[in-house]
């Protein structure tokens, strides 16, 4: 995998260097995500806290991996589950790049997580998994897990600790667009709404107040670190 694909939002968090042996093995770090796919974009929103089990804050750290160019992993709880499957899957896609001599797209590499999180039992941990990226007709997906590694595509979804406070925001803002008005979601549109869900998830103790938001489309992928209450 490219370097530049390699997440350290150290520096820009204005925190310590983080690293993967820090993790407790059992601990629930917590963290929410949000996700929604438009017609030629896909935006990915997670929050940059990580917790102890008790709610005290350990660290700020990015919960969004960039797996390929047009493709990234959303994960939360516990970290050190969500790095043994960002390695599994960027393995898994590294191989398949040296014998193809392509790089894999994103609806094969959600099938490749289906069955590695199959394989591997991980989803009793507590983790949470949203692949996310842009289909090979330039479309937005949003892939999703239960808890057998069955993956499902949708238009938007939400996961983590602060799921109860996300989604319903979800349904209302984008379901009810999308089943009635038969509207499409514009970038702005579905950046709003996920800005305004994490400001209500806020009242959660386990989400933070910096919010990590990933833009893919075909020309690749837009990182902004975005702090709540300036938002």
């Amino acid at each position: 995998m490219h370097p530049c694909f390699l997440n350290n939002f150290s520096h820009y968090l204005g925190t310590a260097t983080f690293k993967e042996s820090d993790v407790e093995t059992f601990e629930l770090n917590s963290g929410s995500i949000v996700a929604i796919a438009g017609i030629d974009f896909a935006i990915v929103v997670a929050d940059a806290r990580l917790c102890t089990n008790s709610g005290r804050v350990l660290i700020s750290h990015d919960k969004i991996f960039a797996l390929s160019p047009l493709t990234v992993l959303g994960s939360t709880a516990p970290m050190g589950d969500a790095f043994l499957v960002k390695r599994l899957i960027e393995s898994r896609m590294q191989t398949y790049e040296f014998k193809n001599f392509k790089t894999m797209t994103t609806n094969a590499a959600a099938n490749e997580l289906s069955m590695a999180m199959y394989k591997c039992k991980l989803v009793p941990h507590g983790l949470c998994n949203i692949l996310v990226g842009i289909d090979k007709t330039g479309e937005g997906i949003v892939y999703t897990y239960n808890g057998i590694g069955r993956c499902r595509r949708q238009r938007y979804t939400s996961g983590g600790s602060a799921d109860a406070f996300l989604r319903p925001v979800l349904h209302e803002r984008i379901g009810r667009l999308l089943k009635f008005r038969k509207h499409e979601i514009t970038k702005t549109y579905a950046l709003n709404v996920a800005l305004y869900a994490f400001g209500v998830a806020n009242r959660q103790t386990y989400t933070g107040k910096s919010i990590i938001v990933n833009i893919i489309t075909k020309q690749g992928i837009d990182v902004q670190l975005i702090e709540l209450d300036k938002a």
